[in-house]
């Protein structure tokens, strides 16, 4: 049952900023969103979807041994490109039916994924994922998670990042280019 506890957390949050958005003003209308409520729907999009990725490859390790690589290059994110207002996600070309892309909890996405893996120590980390200062010389296979979402403040330029791995189950956030 253990097991089961961050899954509820993560609906529950996916559940709680869905509700936030949807609420109405005293006059009835939708209120307009302040740019700190779009940071907590990004969050939250991203932890669901991370938590998702995250039980994928342990799933697959569990039956092949290592992690799987669903990226080509590690500056490939899926969907291409972030945006303040949510898009359906398509999962690409190159899945097969069942695959984790169409698994995802959270559809509506504002943000692209990065998911990279590697079956053994020692293997190539890509820029963005040393850019967090992992560095992927853990003595075991390994995975690391990028989101790439819109930037936190209405106007702003530039992306917003977020990180974890199979080494630390942290969610590192930063701002980027």
């Amino acid at each position: 049952m253990r097991s089961c506890r961050p899954w509820v957390l993560m609906l529950v949050s996916v559940i709680a900023a869905a509700c936030q958005r949807s609420t109405p003003s005293a006059s009835g209308q939708p209120s307009a969103r302040a740019p700190e409520d779009l940071s907590a729907l990004v969050r939250a999009e991203v932890e669901a979807n991370f938590g998702a990725f995250r039980a994928w490859e342990e799933e697959i390790r569990g039956r092949l041994g290592h992690y799987s690589v669903l990226m080509d290059r590690d500056m490939d994110f899926w969907p291409t490109t972030a945006n303040r207002t949510p898009e359906l996600l398509r999962p690409p070309a190159s899945e097969r039916p069942g695959g984790i892309w169409s698994r995802l909890p959270v559809q509506n996405v504002r943000c692209g994924y990065q998911v990279q893996g590697a079956a053994y120590a020692g293997a190539i980390v890509g820029p963005r994922a040393r850019s967090f200062g992992f560095t992927g010389t853990a003595p075991v296979p390994w995975y690391y998670l990028v989101a790439r979402c819109p930037s936190r403040t209405l106007g702003a330029p530039g992306h917003h990042y977020y990180f974890t791995s199979s080494v630390s189950p942290d969610i590192q956030d930063r701002a980027g280019e």
